[in-house]
C-alpha cells in the first residue's frame, strides 16, 4: 500500500516539474468514482476566466471538495496538503499565492486557495480554503481574486436510449396496464418501464392536453387554493402524465394536512423526469435529452439543469439547442432530441383524426 502511494506522488511530481500539457488523473477509490487531477492548473484565474476557460465537468463543486475531505486522509506536509485516498493513491494541494484585485500577488504562504466552479453570489464565488490545521470547503472569495485550479475527472456516464420499436411495438393493452402501474406509484418500475410510460404517451393517446396556465393563475387569484386544486385535480384526471401540472399540483398541496396527495404529485414528476434524464445529459447532440414535448424541455430546464436561456435554435440533426448562462455565469448550450416532438406534430397537424397505430422511426443522432 505504501510503495504504491508512494509511487503515485513521485509521479505527480514528475509532471508537475515537467509542466506536461496533458492532464493526468488519480483515483482516490472515492464514492463518487471522480478522479482528480495530479496537478494544478498553470497559473491562477479569476472566477470569470475559471467558467470561460474550464467546463462545468471539469471543475470541483463544493460537493467534490467535502467528498475529498469526507473520505481521504489530509496529511500537511509543510507546503501544502498530501491527500490520501481510500485505496492508498495520493494527490498534493500544494499552497499557491493568490493575486488580489489590485493585481498584487499574496505574500501569505501559510494558506490554500482554490476556485470551485460555484458562484455564490454576483460578487464572491465558492472555493476550497485550508492552512495547516484546518480545512473550509465552503468558503467565498471575491471574484476579481486570481486563485489555482485543480481540474477534476468525472467517471464515464451511460444512457439509455428509448427503444422506440420496442414501445411502439407493446400494444394499448399492455400500455396501459403499464400506465396504471405508475399511476398507482409501483416501486418496482425499472427505468425502462418509466421510459415506456413517458414515450408511450405518444403512440397510444396520452400526450397531455394544454395546460391553460392564464385559467389557472385566475382561479387561483379570484378563488384560492382549492379552487386551483380542483382545476389541476380535473386537468390531471385526462393528462395524468403533465409534469407542469403536477409540480405546480404538489406546490399547491398542505403536506400537513393532505401528505398522501403531496407524496403522488412528487412521486410522478420524479419518476418522469428519471424517464427524460436517464437518456441523457444534454451536453451535446450525441447526448441529447430526449422529450416527447417542447413543454417537458422546459420542466427539465427549470427543475433540474436550472440555467437562464439566452436563445432557442433547432439544429440540422432534429435537436433543440439552447444558448443558455449557468448558474456560475458559464454560456454554454444544452440540446433536446425532438425527434419524436416534430414526427408527432406532423401527424397532428397533416390529418383531423391522427392514423393509429402512429409510426415513429429513430435516426440516431450525429454531430451538425
Amino acid at each position: 500500500m505504501k510503495q504504491k502511494s508512494i509511487y503515485t506522488i513521485i509521479v505527480c511530481l514528475v509532471v508537475t516539474t515537467m509542466m506536461a500539457q496533458e492532464t493526468r488523473y488519480v483515483d482516490l477509490g472515492l464514492p463518487s468514482g471522480i478522479l482528480w487531477a495530479c496537478q494544478n492548473e498553470p497559473g491562477v484565474y479569476t472566477f470569470e476566466e475559471t467558467i470561460n476557460k474550464f467546463s462545468g465537468k471539469e471543475m470541483p463543486g463544493m460537493r467534490e471538495f467535502q467528498e475529498l475531505v469526507d473520505h481521504c486522509t489530509w496529511k500537511w506536509n509543510g507546503t501544502g496538503y498530501t491527500i490520501v485516498g481510500t485505496n492508498g493513491d495520493s494527490i498534493i494541494l500544494p499552497m499557491e499565492p493568490y493575486i488580489d484585485c489590485q493585481g498584487n500577488r499574496a505574500k501569505d504562504t501559510t494558506r490554500g486557495y482554490y476556485w470551485s466552479a460555484e458562484a455564490y453570489d454576483e460578487l464572491e464565488g465558492w472555493g476550497l480554503y485550508f492552512s495547516p490545521d484546518k480545512v473550509y470547503t465552503n468558503m467565498s472569495f471575491i471574484k476579481c481574486m486570481a486563485l489555482p485550479v485543480r481540474k477534476i475527472q468525472h467517471p464515464a456516464e451511460t444512457f439509455l436510449i428509448p427503444d422506440y420499436d420496442k414501445i411502439q411495438s407493446i400494444g394499448q393493452k399492455k400500455y396501459e396496464a403499464l400506465l396504471q402501474r405508475f399511476l398507482q406509484m409501483d416501486s418496482t418500475l425499472s427505468t425502462t418501464d418509466l421510459q415506456t410510460v413517458y414515450f408511450g404517451s405518444a403512440f397510444y393517446g396520452y400526450i397531455p392536453k394544454r395546460l391553460d396556465a392564464n385559467k389557472l393563475d385566475t382561479i387561483y387569484n379570484e378563488q384560492g387554493d382549492s379552487a386551483a386544486i380542483a382545476f389541476l385535480d380535473n386537468h390531471l384526471l385526462h393528462s395524468p402524465l403533465d409534469m407542469k401540472a403536477l409540480a405546480y399540483r404538489f406546490g399547491l398541496t398542505n403536506q400537513e394536512t393532505d401528505l398522501e396527495n403531496a407524496i403522488k404529485c412528487s412521486w410522478k414528476f420524479t419518476k418522469l423526469l428519471t424517464a427524460i434524464c436517464s437518456t441523457g445529459d444534454a451536453d451535446s447532440p450525441e447526448t441529447a435529452m430526449h422529450v416527447v414535448r417542447v413543454a417537458d424541455e422546459y420542466t427539465v430546464i427549470n427543475y433540474v439543469l436550472q440555467v437562464q436561456i439566452e436563445r432557442q435554435t433547432l439544429t440540422n440533426s432534429m435537436c433543440d439547442m439552447f444558448d443558455v448562462i449557468t448558474k456560475s455565469g458559464r454560456k454554454t448550450q444544452i440540446y433536446f432530441d425532438v425527434q419524436l416532438v416534430i414526427a408527432l406534430e406532423h401527424e397532428i397537424f397533416s390529418f383531423t383524426t391522427r392514423p393509429k397505430p402512429f409510426k415513429f422511426k429513430y435516426q440516431k443522432q450525429s454531430i451538425d
